[in-house]
């Protein structure tokens, strides 16, 4: 390993560990969604579909990139030294982050079709969207392949990953604009339609303005999203092309795309609200369940020891009135 070209030992111990508790939040969020939304019917919809197609991108993406920590502290030799071994791990590294990337236009692509294409009922069912997931897929899957062929995927000593190299400049730059640029153009495009839309609509203005911040809401997150993920690839291609990039910039560059995926499953939570009510009614009845049991509980105590009060006060009394009295008490006792 050149250990001359790489961070010290200490940076990718910091960095990892920052990435790998990224990991584990994404991947927490995820399954929430993906398991709440398959056990209950009332949060099943179309527009809920695509957002687990969207976490079950990340899931994809945490599990191959914590592999990838793996191999950061264990490399394997012909991880780094079998050209086709590593460009193959290239290539998946790239379909989860071009993956991630249209999964935004196709969540967008749905939402234009229940605002100005809503008389259309076909493009609001489920086999539609089922095309969408698959056109996804598919997407997701080819756009990387050609790079193979170019020799683009290559072991960086810098970041210890097998990653689209920004040192070959023609194609990183054809990457970005096919895994990045283009689905992010397509996005803000269409919530700029949906936004016009909107603002045309015949609602009253308070409901009107409500969509319009809810609309730019969304609008504000997905671009703050994508500009964490793209960006820093963007700026070391132009830094590896003015010969001005540093050695900790390659690591920098995989931490802010799991940071944007990361970011990318807590957004997909968040605009869920039924999900979100539905986890907050669950999380308080959970929480109040012990706390009745143990209010019913402390409250039966003195009941029961007034009770018992009240009993020997009244064998008391019949012990001082009547023997036979007494006799019965003593027998019912």
């Amino acid at each position: 390993m050149n250990s001359s070209t790489e961070p010290s030992e200490m940076f990718f111990i910091i960095v990892f560990s920052f990435t790998g508790i990224l990991i584990l939040i994404g991947t927490v969020i995820s399954l929430i969604i993906i398991i709440c939304v398959s056990m209950n019917n009332t949060l099943q919809s179309v527009s809920t579909l695509l957002s687990c197609n969207s976490c079950a991108l990340g899931l994809f993406y945490f599990i191959f990139h914590t592999f990838y920590i793996i191999l950061a502290f264990y490399p394997l030799p012909t991880y780094r030294q079998n050209s086709i071994l590593c460009q193959i791990i290239g290539y998946l590294y790239s379909v989860t982050c071009c993956g991630i990337s249209w999964s935004h236009a196709i969540l967008a692509s749905n939402r234009l079709c229940y605002s100005l294409f809503s008389q259309y009922r076909w493009l609001l069912t489920y086999t539609f969207a089922w095309c969408l997931i698959a056109i996804h897929w598919i997407l997701t899957f080819t756009l990387p392949f050609p790079f193979i062929f170019f020799d683009a995927y290559q072991y960086q000593y810098e970041s210890r990953i097998c990653i689209l190299t920004t040192k070959k400049t023609s194609t990183s730059l054809m990457g970005v604009i096919l895994f990045y640029n283009i689905p992010f153009t397509v996005t803000i495009i269409v919530y700029i339609l949906v936004w016009c839309h909107a603002r045309r609509s015949n609602n009253t203005r308070l409901a009107r303005n409500a969509r319009n911040l809810a609309i730019m809401r969304h609008i504000l997150t997905l671009v703050i999203i994508d500009t964490i993920c793209g960006h820093p690839y963007i700026t070391l291609i132009l830094l590896d092309y003015l010969g001005k990039a540093t050695k900790e910039w390659y690591l920098f560059v995989s931490f802010f795309i799991t940071l944007s995926v990361t970011a990318n499953m807590c957004a997909i939570f968040i605009f869920n609200r039924k999900l979100r009510k539905m986890l907050c009614s669950k999380w308080i009845d959970w929480r109040g369940s012990p706390s009745n049991t143990s209010t019913t509980g402390s409250a039966m105590i003195p009941m029961r020891i007034s009770t018992y009060i009240v009993m020997s006060g009244n064998i008391m009394a019949g012990i001082s009135k009547s023997p036979v009295i007494y006799h019965t008490s003593a027998n019912e006792k």
